[in-house]
């Protein structure tokens, strides 16, 4: 039994010799995990430090972009600005310019005969005119004059209040258009 406590101690050191190997693998395991956990942690953080420093560049990018787009669109739009204000300072020069050759101009000669003759019809209109007005006034006091001869009855308050007055009676307006028409006869007025 010496032999068998021997041999179950030989095989317990063996054993143990085993599991001291094994629990060192293990720690080394354990090591290397850790180990490559930190390498991990670092490489995760690397990475994210490179994300930021791109996103950072890309909106540092982005508002450069902006900016000289801003830019560019304000100075075409101040070309633009400048070109309509050149361009609509010139039509209203234009404009200005067709305005004053449009009242300094002289008349075309069918204007200017055509402005003589109707200023010498407006003349003969008001000749006429006239004429025909200093006749009815004329005639008004000849049928003023002859009521007052066929009527003798209140004379004075009649021709007073006939003067230049016509009548409404058929006989007046007759001889009144006769009398017309013996002095347009006369004039040569048709």
């Amino acid at each position: 039994m010496h032999k068998e406590v021997i041999s179950l101690h030989g095989q317990v050191k063996l054993k143990e010799q085993e599991s001291e190997q094994r629990r060192q693998e293990a720690v080394k395991i354990s090591q290397n995990v850790e180990r490559l956990k930190i390498e991990f942690l670092k490489q995760m953080q690397a990475e994210q430090e490179k994300m930021r420093k791109e996103i950072e560049a890309l909106k540092q990018k982005h508002a450069e972009e902006e900016k000289s787009i801003k830019d560019r669109s304000e100075t075409i739009l101040r070309a633009a600005q400048k070109e309509f204000e050149t361009a609509n300072n010139a039509m209203i020069e234009r404009i200005k310019d067709l305005e004053y050759k449009l009242v300094t101009r002289e008349s075309r000669p069918e204007d200017r005969e055509k402005i003589v003759q109707l200023e010498k019809e407006v003349a003969e209109k008001e000749y006429l005119c006239k004429r025909i007005m200093e006749e009815m006034k004329y005639f008004k006091r000849v049928l003023g004059n002859q009521r007052c001869s066929e009527t003798n009855e209140s004379t004075t308050a009649r021709s007073e209040q006939e003067i230049g007055v016509m009548g409404n009676s058929k006989r007046e307006i007759n001889a009144l258009f006769k009398l017309i028409v013996d002095v347009k006869r006369k004039h040569g007025v048709e």
